[in-house]
């Protein structure tokens, strides 16, 4: 199993407040783009976004924003895994 950084969507919305996804996006230096495939489940939270969140909000703890859910593999790539 291999742990990916998800966002907060609650906490991170509540912080958000009435900015558009466009304004946040440029708060946080990333395109709109790469804010909505986040907060959207269509990308996973990288070292760069989670870069631009402690530039942008200093005084955030990034623990409070971002967690870690495990991704399971499928069995052939467990087994190609401990193979190698």
């Amino acid at each position: 199993m291999i742990d990916l950084l998800e966002l907060n969507i609650e906490k991170f919305n509540e912080l958000q407040g009435e900015m558009t996804d466009v304004d946040m996006a440029n708060r946080l230096g990333v395109s709109r783009t790469q804010l909505w495939r986040i907060k959207n489940k269509k990308s996973n939270v990288g070292e760069k976004f989670i870069s631009s969140f402690m530039k942008a909000y200093p005084n955030k703890k990034v623990e409070d924003y971002f967690f870690t859910g495990g991704v399971a593999f499928p069995e052939r790539y467990n087994t190609n895994l401990l193979n190698s």
